[in-house]
């Protein structure tokens, strides 16, 4: 007569899994502030946090599992006859390697997504809390224009949050009408066929010619053809409408309202002229500056929109980037990487901070060496700000107001291979930025596949490469100690059973939930005694000799123990 009917310990480890992730969860869930994640990411930032942390312990749980299944549930087993003992133990081995296989595919595939995932999460709801708090502070200092940015990055991550969404109508509200007038520009999303009420070229081409020739308005002449221009730049019937109509404006008299008229055709043709020439940069300024002046004119709402379409191309507004790397949650991200060698020459970047808002990667202080591979400098130069557009890193900072305060790169020495639109060209990849800034924390996190990534992308910093291969060595043996851990517990279990295998006294099932506490912190000890060793045997006799000891050893510990068990359980059967 026994307390469980359970013919195998099997389904009693999986219900100690399943037991663990439940309280893992439900810690989390109480534990984990509110504040810190916003609503929209809070039950996916659980969950990720959970099967996280489930795997963290998870060789300490399953050798819990082990423990308590071998030692008070599973019985049957102790009392195989001669002829099912080899049957019981290969079931036992092939189980056990299950466990290991579906411990390396989620440790390995799984784990390092759902890791990365909740992560960002965190760092994105971090950010944008951060940007709400900035958003309140400037908006009572009465920077409503400063707030107003802060708070577009914030919805630019928490988009339906409806406390955000009110905050930024009631800074908007605060707005002067100019100010609220840029704004609109700067946001809006108008193309070229809402210019002009969408009137066709035939139709402006035909007001042109009224307004020359018929009532010899030639300022209206000259906007309607360049009305026209704006929507076919070939157009060669509003080309010499446009030229005679500006010829007759220049030759008029000294008027007040005609110098007005000539002024704003001048700087439209200005704008108009860098604009075709691409450069957008200046462009910009022409129209943002005439925008203030003759705030509803659609010719010039209509390039000032184009432009601003244009600009993340060849530009960014330095002053985003200085906001948004002026905050707490940014800190010291000092990193530094090889951009680029050949047989000759080399590239070093370093970067002192970087901040990711939404899908907009910032830069501060980027400074650039090239040299030779004897270690002649070529070229060196420090930009302030910079923005990652594709594969450049864009250093063409303008101030969104102010056009003396554009980002200025010193150069120092030589001249560097900087793509005057673009920028800084990379030859890595902007994804692969993390690497460059590793720790002891960030390798351990690693999967194998990771970290043999992380040896090719970090292949030139000798520095890495050794610690990296430990690291990997370790990552390989965890599958193996967690069926030597197995083993151990599932030997330790048979033995301590044999005592109350009829009656366990009832006393011992309130020691259950100390089990999985106990099991962690003998684990850890175990797996930090074992780093040690390992990494002593690595340094001081090398990789080769370090994987046929452990290799050795392994085989040898699986081998003892699998004969152990096999060897109690036929005593228990045979007494």
């Amino acid at each position: 007569m026994y307390r469980m009917n359970v013919s195998t310990p099997f389904p009693v480890i999986v219900g100690i899994y399943l037991l663990s992730f439940i309280f893992i969860f439900l810690w989390l869930f109480f534990s984990i502030d509110r504040a810190e994640i916003i609503d929209s990411f809070f039950w996916q930032f659980l969950w990720a946090s959970a099967f996280v942390q489930f795997i963290n312990y998870f060789v300490a749980v399953h050798c819990a599992g082990m423990l308590i299944a071998f030692s008070l549930f599973a019985r049957r087993y102790l009392r195989l006859q001669k002829n099912a003992l080899l049957k019981f133990m290969s079931n036992l081995i092939l189980t056990l390697i299950v466990i290991t296989c579906l411990y390396i595919f989620t440790h390995e595939i799984l784990y390092p997504i759902v890791r990365l995932q909740a992560e960002e999460l965190h760092s994105m709801s971090t950010m944008s809390n951060e940007l709400y708090k900035q958003a309140g502070q400037k908006k009572a200092s009465g920077d409503y224009k400063t707030a107003l940015v802060y708070i577009d990055f914030s919805l630019a991550i928490d988009k339906n949050n409806p406390n955000k969404i009110n905050e930024k109508l009631n800074i908007i509200n605060n707005l002067s009408p100019d100010e609220l007038h840029i704004y609109e520009r700067l946001t809006t999303s108008d193309t070229r066929t809402t210019l002009f009420d969408a009137e066709d070229v035939q139709g402006l081409l035909q007001k042109a010619e009224t307004a020359y020739f018929t009532d010899k308005d030639y300022v209206r002449a000259y906007t309607y053809a360049e009305s026209v221009l704006t929507l076919d730049s070939s157009n060669k019937r509003a080309m010499w409408i446009s030229n005679i109509a500006w010829e007759e404006i220049s030759a008029r008299k000294v008027d007040p309202a005609i110098e007005k008229a000539r002024y704003l055709i001048s700087e439209k043709r200005r704008g108009y002229e860098a604009f075709s020439r691409e450069d957008f940069i200046e462009a910009y300024y022409i129209f943002k500056a005439l925008d203030k002046q003759y705030p509803h004119d659609p010719y010039i709402e209509f390039y000032l929109n184009d432009i601003l379409h244009k600009l993340p191309d060849v530009s960014f507004f330095s002053d985003e980037a200085e906001l948004v790397l002026s905050l707490p949650v940014i800190g010291d991200d000092y990193f530094v990487f090889l951009n680029s060698k050949d047989e000759s020459t080399r590239e070093i970047i370093s970067v002192d901070s970087m901040a990711r808002v939404a899908d907009e990667m910032f830069f501060k202080n980027i400074e650039v060496f090239g040299f030779l591979k004897q270690g002649t400098i070529l070229y060196h130069y420090i930009v302030p700000y910079g923005k990652l557009n594709n594969d450049y890193i864009n250093i063409n900072g303008i101030h969104r107001e102010d056009n003396s305060r554009q980002t200025v790169t010193q150069y120092l020495r030589g001249v560097p291979p900087v793509d005057k639109l673009k920028g800084i060209k990379l030859n890595v990849d902007p994804l692969d930025f993390s690497y460059y800034k590793i720790t002891t924390a960030d390798l351990q996190a690693m999967s194998i596949w990771q970290l043999v990534k992380t040896m090719g992308i970090l292949n030139d910093y000798a520095n890495y490469q050794r610690v990296l291969f430990l690291e990997l060595l370790l990552k390989i043996s965890m599958p193996i100690l967690l069926l030597v851990f197995s083993l151990v517990c599932a030997r330790i279990a048979i033995t301590q059973s044999a005592d109350y295998i009829a009656n366990p006294p009832r006393i011992l099932y309130l020691f259950l939930p100390i089990i999985p506490f106990l099991a962690l912190f003998i684990v850890d000890m175990v797996i930090y005694l074992y780093k040690i060793i390992t990494g002593f045997l690595y340094f001081s006799f090398g990789g080769v000799f370090t994987v046929l000891v452990l290799l050795a050893a392994h085989i040898f510990v699986i081998t003892v123990l699998f004969f152990n068990i096999s060897r109690r359980l036929y005593k228990q059967t045979a007494g």
